[in-house]
């Protein structure tokens, strides 16, 4: 699998209902870990496409 750097990403475009998804998943990582978990999504940027 290749590594790609940082600059290939950029912020996910989804849907409102994904969102509230991850920030479920976030509140079920901290509840368990006990520490403030954040979830981000990035896409491909539109450069690698």
């Amino acid at each position: 699998m290749e590594i790609k750097n940082f600059k290939d990403y950029c912020i996910a475009n989804i849907s409102n209902e994904d969102v509230s998804s991850i920030s479920e998943l976030e509140k079920t990582i901290s509840s368990k870990t006990d520490k403030d978990i954040v979830l981000i999504a990035y896409q491909t940027s539109e450069a690698e496409k």
